[in-house]
């Protein structure tokens, strides 16, 4: 480390001048002032001479730029083994990778190895200018914009669990995770609604907390998995637990306790087990055993499902259900579900105009769910560019409502319902449910159209309602519509007129006969 405490634009000064000795002192230096200066924690491997490092963004919200892979390049004649490595790594992980290029030849060098829309390349002067200011971040997301083509920036999507930044929400169900780790949760709830995303989440939380747990952590997906093969689901959890032990293709129920109680001795501490869509296999004797293991300290379960594993969940008779506390992610808070639309946007390089009307319009269409908040808004900010506008207004929002992959997109949930009178109820509900309305409501309004259930038959219509999205769960054990999506294209598709829904279900056909409706 040198002596004294340069400012940084001397700290870089000294770096241009291309000293032929070793500068790793002087680099860690501006790598650590880098990071702080942003507000990131920086990641400098051991072995690194502080040119390789990751930078951990926060309230940056461009995608690609959570967890860059930065490179400083102060030595032109080692600039090309750094950008090697730094391609590969940026390309394995689908991130954009940042290029602080101190050296006089490195800007250039850098620009010719890597692809234009992959890399943020800062010379010196823009170093300066991000460390000398007092909104850095505004000046990076600035370099950032004018670098990279806008529409690789957009950070919505709902294909990939959501991390880092985009992660929005959910702080009660990871406090539970993080802070009862001798507790077993079972997170159920309907598609997309962001289950994946909370497990993934939580892992990112230990690895940026350092918690000694991310060591005994094992993320295990069953989607796939034939429960109906013998001992199927037993293997593919033990061969997720060491996967180089060629034994394990033979283990059956009673073998997985004793491989559990060895892996936590093992590794000094129960396993945390992360296991994704389990619906499929939940019935099963694996569960049986794992809830067993779980009871005696071997490891502690975290089950993500839907439907079936809620029906188990709610069961008296359900042995998992006795020693798995059930968590039910809900439709984001307002203010949480405007941070998400308003600060990806803005990051974007977006101006919103009319911002009430267009938060209320956003925020009621979808629900305030995340994953028809990622498509709709990745819907918007792709309209914008295609439109070449700066400024999102509420005619943009109600262009991309009726934009016929938006239709389709949301009217999905109806389309997936395989009881007729399920479908009956949901359109029954759609055309009539004004708020929230309790299962005795519920009844009433069905017979009054002709649909005689008993209040358990209700509920358990209203409960695959809510894993198919079409219901959410309101207080005060009532349900209510999901989104306002769903009333709104039920009537302007023609699935519901006059207070009556259209015949038997015909949300799917209908939504195919009427097509996209116009404005």
């Amino acid at each position: 480390m040198c002596t004294g405490s340069p400012s940084t634009a001397d700290l870089i000064g000294t770096l241009m001048t291309g000293w032929a000795g070793p500068h790793s002192g002087m680099a860690r230096e501006l790598v650590l002032r880098w990071g702080r200066h942003l507000g990131a924690t920086v990641d400098i491997p051991e072995e690194s001479d502080s040119c390789c490092f990751v930078t951990h963004l926060t309230d940056v919200y461009l995608g690609g730029l959570d967890s860059p892979p930065c490179l400083l390049i102060y030595d032109d004649e080692r600039a090309a083994t750094g950008l090697r490595d730094l391609l590969q790594r940026a390309t394995r992980e689908n991130r954009l990778a940042i290029v602080l290029a101190v050296s006089k030849r490195s800007p250039d060098i850098t620009r010719q190895a890597l692809p234009p829309d992959r890399v943020v390349v800062l010379d010196a002067a823009a170093l300066v200018e991000i460390m000398e200011s007092p909104e850095p971040l505004a000046i990076l997301k600035q370099h950032v914009r004018s670098q990279i083509p806008r529409r690789r920036l957009i950070p919505f999507q709902i294909l990939l669990p959501v991390s880092g930044s985009m992660f929005f929400g959910r702080s009660e169900i990871l406090d539970q995770l993080l802070y009862r780790p001798q507790a077993s949760f079972a997170i159920a709830g309907p598609g997309g609604i962001g289950k994946s995303s909370i497990l993934a989440q939580y892992r990112h939380l230990l690895q940026r907390q350092r918690d000694p747990r991310i060591h005994r952590l094992v993320s295990i997906s069953l989607k796939g998995v034939q429960a109906g093969l013998n001992d199927a689901p037993v293997r593919h959890v033990a061969m997720a637990l060491n996967p180089s032990s060629r034994t394990y293709y033979e283990t059956t129920a009673k073998d997985l306790t004793r491989i559990l109680q060895q892996q936590s001795a093992r590794l000094g501490g129960p396993l945390d087990l992360l296991i994704d869509e389990v619906d499929e296999v939940c019935q099963t004797g694996l569960f049986a055993t794992l809830g067993e293991a779980a009871k005696q300290g071997h490891c502690r379960l975290v089950l993500c499902g839907r439907g079936v594993l809620l029906r188990l969940m709610l069961s008296p008779n359900s042995a998992l259900a006795q020693r798995v506390q059930l968590l039910r992610p809900e439709p984001l808070p307002a203010e949480i579900a405007r941070d998400l639309v308003l600060k990806p946007l803005g990051d974007l390089g977006f101006r919103v105009t009319s911002e009430d009307e267009v938060l209320a319009g956003i925020l009621q269409l979808t629900g305030r769910l995340p994953h028809l908040l990622q498509f709709f808004l990745g819907k918007v900010a792709n309209c914008c560019i295609d439109n070449k506008t700066e400024v999102i207004s509420p005619e943009d929002v109600d262009t991309v409502t009726w934009d016929f992959e938006s239709a389709r997109f949301f009217t999905a949930p109806l389309r997936e319902i395989q009881q007729k009178e399920c479908a009956r109820l949901a359109l029954l509900l759609i055309e009539e449910m004004e708020s929230g309305a309790s299962i005795p409501e519920i009844c009433r309004l069905a017979a009054r159209h002709g649909l005689q259930l008993s209040e358990w038959e209700a509920f358990e219509m209203c409960s695959d309602l809510l894993i198919n999205n079409v219901l959410a769960w309101s207080h005060g054990a009532c349900f209510r519509i999901a989104n306002g999506a769903l009333v709104s294209y039920a009537s302007r598709l023609g699935l519901v007129s006059g207070g009556k829904p259209a015949p038997e279900s015909a949300a799917g056909s209908a939504a195919h006969r009427h097509g996209s409706p116009t404005k």
